[in-house]
């Protein structure tokens, strides 16, 4: 049997298909508070990941959009049953959630026009020789300005509206909307033209974030929920570092960092978005353990996040969690350190050239008497990643989730390259990689 387009589609026949699809067993709770649950795990999964109960495909377009405003219409009515107010919490999240993807469109908007502001001559200024002058005067310009700003408003109100009471859902909570309207009012902040007023604002929202950061090292009840704060603590870290780092190298005009929505994070492992001048870049964050085993545990994995990211041209970096740790650290007691250029780094690694020499990044080229230097045991640990096991043949594409022998393939290619005295360079040819490939498979 077909996909339903989701015509028609009403809370009945959703418990129908929902039951026939667990073989007609399952059982609903009827009272108010199951009939509620029901209905906001129904708007999750449709905002999260365009899907309905019973495997239905959510439908595009004006009917999405009323299907949409009936859902939200029922959750709210079902709040008032259960002695909510109808006003706050989940719906309005929601709510935010749907006028945010329009209003990122408006910023979408707004940022690629940078790559067409004009100089002084009448020729077109590179984006990222753009003063905090060139962008308000563009800002100014831009001609959705009012629509933008309407829409940004409504998504503030809705999301402050969500967080007058805390609430929990099966993939997103009320963090979530204090991350997402704390990125917003930062946008709103980095646009004030007052100096006094911006840094009085951005520190605000800078110790709201910090609490945000605090609050999740013990806000977990579950083994599951802990783990899962940690990824987002790391998320929330980064941000700011980033939005620090911007600061002090004032470029907060052409830098920002930002979280993704609910849908992009669930549905294709995307945590940011970064622009860089006119630039897009969607980022799915990994941050690696020190430890031996696990590290090779978790790069076991990664694969699968590069194929997700990939489906929306979305970049995977992989940060230490350590250097991490240390970066934020050193950024709370206002010190610079090898763990905030650790996760510039990183970044890095996933922009075009000249968006990473913005971050002082660029890398000299090698000298000619360092480019046969034979690798350190920790620059072949570095080359000797999952990926490259398997194309050189030191390790079977089956085992490649297998931390046994990704573990003895890796010790067993470190040996050989040794022996063979292979370089980093070795990797910037095809001579060199062949050269590898023959060391480490014994061909």
């Amino acid at each position: 049997m077909g996909m339903e387009t989701g015509r028609g589609y009403d809370p009945a026949s959703a418990v129908a298909a929902e039951t026939q699809a667990h073989g007609g067993v399952k059982r609903f709770d009827q009272s108010a508070s199951g009939q509620f649950d029901r209905k906001v795990r129904e708007l999750e999964k449709l905002m999260l990941f365009d899907e309905l109960p019973g495997r239905q495909a959510a439908p595009r377009g004006q009917e999405r959009t009323a299907l949409e405003d009936r859902l939200l219409a029922d959750l709210r009515s079902a709040r008032v049953e259960v002695g909510k107010p109808a006003e706050g919490g989940e719906p309005d999240f929601f709510e935010a959630l749907r006028h945010h993807e329009a209003l990122n469109q408006y910023y979408g908007a707004f940022e690629s026009s940078l790559g067409a502001v004009k100089d002084s001559d009448g020729s077109r200024k590179p984006s990222l020789e753009l003063t905090p002058a060139d962008v308000a005067a563009a800002y100014a310009k831009f001609n959705n300005r009012a629509d933008l700003e309407k829409e940004e408003e409504t998504v503030i109100r809705h999301y402050q509206a969500s967080l007058r009471e805390g609430w929990k859902l099966d993939k997103t909570d009320s963090t979530d909307g204090k991350v997402l309207l704390n990125d917003l009012l930062y946008r709103q902040a980095v646009r004030m033209a007052d100096p006094a007023k911006r840094q009085a604002a951005i520190a605000e929202l800078d110790r709201d974030m910090r609490g945000v950061i605090d609050w999740l090292k013990y806000a977990a009840s579950t083994p599951e929920e802990q783990r899962k704060n940690v990824g987002r603590r790391a998320e929330y870290q980064t941000m700011l570092l980033m939005r620090h780092w911007a600061a002090q190298n004032k470029l907060e005009h052409l830098v920002r960092l930002e979280h993704t929505l609910p849908r992009d994070d669930q549905k294709f492992g995307i945590d940011f978005v970064l622009w860089v001048g006119d630039q897009q870049y969607r980022l799915d964050q990994k941050v690696l353990s020190p430890d031996e085993y696990q590290r090779e545990f978790q790069e076991a994995k990664l694969s699968g996040a590069r194929d997700k990211a990939a489906l929306t041209r979305g970049s995977v970096i992989v940060i230490d969690s350590d250097r991490l740790r240390q970066a934020y650290q050193d950024d709370l007691e206002g010190k610079k350190g090898r763990g905030l250029r650790h996760v510039l780094e990183r970044i890095c690694a996933t922009l075009k050239p000249e968006h990473s020499a913005i971050f002082g990044q660029a890398k000299e080229a090698p000298k000619e008497k360092d480019k046969a230097k034979p690798a350190t045991p920790r620059e072949l640990g570095e080359i000797f990643n999952v990926a490259r096991l398997v194309e050189f043949g030191a390790l079977a594409a089956a085992d490649r989730n297998d931390p046994k022998k990704i573990l003895e393939a890796k010790a067993a290619a470190i040996e050989a390259a040794k022996k063979a005295k292979v370089s980093p360079a070795d990797l910037d040819s095809p001579e060199g990689r062949d050269k590898i490939k023959r060391a480490v498979s014994g061909s």
